[in-house]
């Protein structure tokens, strides 16, 4: 991952889910907002986002809301051209 890279989000939930993409690793001096996305949806996503030229690598991960029963979710994080 090169610094300014536009990255991309894409995911399906069977229900209620939150999406999180946070910065993780070593960064090149960055201060800012650590969550690059903290969303919930009813079920896709597909967002892209440029990053910081200070965010040098960052993490994604999916959760469901549900109590009763067990979501499940898919999704891929991708670097686009």
């Amino acid at each position: 991952m090169s610094s300014g890279d536009t990255i991309r989000l894409v995911g399906t939930g069977s229900g209620r889910t939150g999406w999180i993409i946070s910065v993780t690793g070593s960064t090149n001096n960055y201060e800012g907002n650590w969550a690059v996305l903290y969303t919930a949806t009813d079920g896709g996503i597909d967002q892209t986002f440029v990053l910081d030229p200070e965010i040098t690598e960052v993490t994604a991960c999916a959760g469901g809301g549900v109590t009763t029963d067990r979501d499940t979710v898919s999704f891929e994080l991708s670097i686009v051209s």
